[in-house]
């Protein structure tokens, strides 16, 4: 690397910083690109290919230069930050440079020295360790082998500008990149997903009611899968809650009717209050596309682990996407289960009471079904006037 003072190939004795003393891998900006018009804002920055050459990049509509063997004229070096988070490339939209250059000679260095250079700069793309020694952000950091006695010349305004303004745009996505990497941190100490703040839509469908019971009011509130998946969280959370505590969160009303929930998420669900520490009273999931025979297979399994302490009493299923399989599935867990009929819960000396189950309207149940439930004296049909 060739000192302050050299005499450039082009036969001028430089009198100010060149680029030829500068770090591989480093961008200078050319002041003499600057003067070429006075409306022109900045100057095209090189980006050092190693001792002796340059290559300029266009920018904001300026001409390239190509491949220079000196830049005597070069007032300061701007940035030796790493190539891709570069600010001036990133900011200012210079094109990729070409990795594939001709090899110019080299008066004072082996060509083993030079491909040594150039894979520094290009291939690894690392940043001298002189320049990450010096602190501070990647968007300004100057290089430590230039003149620090005040020889360089002041940069004109518009060139200030653009450090400055390339600078904060710099510090701006490295404070992105920490925020980043304190999330990844918290989830690594958690070992699992980043803990999600209840929203207040969610907290408020979970209402009080007579007695410490809850209601659940949540029909037409899940408006797209993310909100399932913090329904279910909640849930969740508020079960696991009771349980530590040896109580039953008790739900007078669980109404998810009119809702798109996924699959995946009804199982969650039912999974979940599955729970002796649950008990539903009612359970409204009318109108609900996605509860189909899968679906009502999932039901079947909650209703069979049932206890006398957490049996429900109604369920509303009209206008789903039911058929005779999944009728069947309710059917053959409500006989299973022989703590159906319950007790009637509001008036217990009154001796049993039969489940209230909405199911036929809307659905794709065949009669033939719905009659052999009856002939088989697991259901009785009715119709609700009124």
């Amino acid at each position: 690397m060739q000192e302050w003072g050299h005499e450039c190939p082009c036969g001028i004795t430089c009198k100010r910083p060149c680029a030829m003393a500068a770090p591989v891998g480093s961008w200078v900006l050319g002041a003499a690109a600057m003067k070429k018009s006075e409306h022109q804002a900045a100057g095209n920055p090189f980006i050092i290919l190693e001792a002796g050459r340059v290559q300029s990049v266009p920018i904001m509509g300026l001409p390239s230069s190509g491949i220079m063997t000196c830049l005597c004229e070069a007032v300061a070096v701007v940035f030796a930050g790493e190539q891709e988070r570069d600010p001036v490339r990133r900011n200012l939209g210079c094109q990729e440079m070409e990795e594939e250059e001709e090899e110019a000679p080299m008066d004072d260095a082996p060509a083993e020295e030079a491909k040594q250079c150039r894979t520094e700069a290009f291939e690894e793309e690392v940043l001298p360790e002189e320049s990450l020694e010096s602190g501070g952000s990647s968007s300004h950091m100057e290089n430590e082998e230039a003149p620090m006695d005040g020889s360089f010349d002041e940069l004109p305004e518009e060139g200030e500008e653009l450090l400055e303004e390339a600078a904060g745009d710099a510090d701006a996505a490295d404070a992105g990149d920490a925020d980043a990497g304190n999330a990844d941190t918290f989830e690594e100490l958690e070992g699992g997903e980043v803990l999600e703040e209840v929203p207040k839509w969610l907290k408020n469908c979970f209402e009080q009611r007579r007695e410490g019971r809850l209601a659940l009011c949540l029909r037409r509130k899940l408006k797209d899968d993310n909100d399932a998946h913090l329904f279910c969280a909640e849930l969740d959370r508020r079960i696991e809650e009771a349980a530590e505590k040896a109580e039953t969160l008790k739900f007078e009303d669980f109404d998810i009717s009119q809702n798109a929930i996924p699959t995946e998420h009804l199982e969650t669900m039912f999974n979940s209050i599955s729970s002796p520490s649950v008990h539903i009273e009612r359970l409204r999931a009318f109108g609900i596309a996605t509860f189909d025979d899968t679906a009502a297979i999932l039901l079947s399994g909650w209703l069979q682990g049932v206890t006398a302490s957490n049996v429900p009493h109604e369920m509303h299923l009209s206008d789903c996407a039911l058929t005779a399989v999944g009728f069947r599935a309710i059917m053959d867990a409500l006989t299973d289960n022989d703590v159906f009929p319950a007790a009637d819960p509001r008036n217990p000396q009154r001796g049993q009471l039969p489940i209230y189950m909405r199911v036929v309207e809307g659905n794709y149940i065949e009669s033939s079904a719905l009659q052999t439930a009856v002939d088989n004296g697991v259901a009785i049909t009715f119709t609700k006037t009124g």
